[in-house]
């Protein structure tokens, strides 16, 4: 973010912010855990309000709520956040100049979060087209995160009475419709950790190439074309990492040259993207070359190309 050492562009995200006694907070009442590391809990808009100037305070740049159950944890309740709470964050995140987050599955707490403005929306399990008509009137992103569910059909894991295979049917059928309609698709899944501790080989893990792996997963299986999947990999995510938008995800004089080039035919064999060490030829960052495997002498992070 300041430049010390070459990377991505990233918009770093804080805690996960949550109520007591909601999806993330202990349900071991004689022993109240504090999750530091990931989570915090707050109660009633003004103590949620200062968590998130607090976030702001330590550089965050987008903050995450919990604003629902779903996605397999169904517990004693569909919301975690009231809406004058939900509000509160919202209000005081673009009031600072961030953005916000939302882990969402039901259909009342989509369209809520929708409302009030939510940037960028987790999973939606009970998506519908009304909704997406929503969003891309206001613009607002969408991360499907369809692999999470993929990973648990592949093991034979579903849950009968929240089935698994319904909701990953049911968002298959409306990606096609979501993308026609504009919506700001995003690829990422719940990755790292998902299945530590039942799994030696987790499917979603932080290994190289896994990220690369959604471009054909979704060409595949939502019959759209790879060019298409590749918008949501990089255009639109360049939207929500720089302002103002429009210097990312075009090639134009005084756009951002943010680059890469590959070996290989992208639109025909999408798997590529899963194979960084063997097709990734070069990536460049604001025109300046962060890796360079196109001339014999490679050159170092962030010379230009003469």
């Amino acid at each position: 973010m300041r430049g010390i050492i070459p990377g991505p562009r990233i918009r770093p995200c804080g805690h996960h912010l949550g109520t007591t006694g909601d999806l993330n907070d202990s349900r071991r009442w004689w022993r109240h855990e504090h999750l530091p590391g990931t989570d915090l809990f707050a109660d009633g808009p003004d103590a949620l309000r200062r968590l998130v100037r607090e976030q702001v305070r330590h550089g965050v740049e987008i903050v995450k709520v919990f604003a629902s159950s779903g996605r397999g944890y169904h517990g004693r309740t569909l919301r975690n956040f009231d809406r004058d709470e939900l509000a509160a964050v919202v209000a005081a995140a673009h009031g600072r100049g961030i953005k916000v987050r939302a882990h969402v599955c039901t259909r009342e707490m989509i369209r809520e979060c929708i409302a009030l403005g939510v940037d960028i929306l987790d999973h939606g399990d009970e998506m519908d087209e009304a909704l997406l008509e929503e969003m891309a009137e206001r613009e607002l992103a969408w991360v499907p995160s369809l692999t999470y569910l993929w990973a648990h059909l592949e093991l034979g894991w579903d849950d009968e009475e929240h089935s698994m295979e319904a909701t990953f049917r049911r968002i298959l059928e409306l990606l096609p419709r979501a993308h026609q309609l504009g919506v700001r698709i995003l690829v990422g899944d719940d990755y790292s950790g998902v299945f530590r501790g039942l799994l030696a080989d987790d499917p979603l893990d932080h290994q190289v190439g896994a990220y690369g792996r959604e471009i054909a997963f979704y060409a595949h299986h939502t019959g759209l074309g790879v060019a298409d999947v590749l918008c949501w990999a990089t255009r639109n995510p360049g939207t929500l990492l720089v302002d103002p938008p429009e210097r990312v995800g075009v090639l134009e004089a005084g756009a951002l040259a943010d680059l890469i080039v590959v070996a290989g035919d992208p639109e025909g064999e999408p798997e590529l993207f899963a194979h960084p060490e063997r097709h990734l030829a070069a990536v460049l960052k604001g025109g300046e070359w962060l890796v360079d495997r196109l001339r014999p002498a490679r050159q170092p992070p962030g010379v230009r190309w003469p």
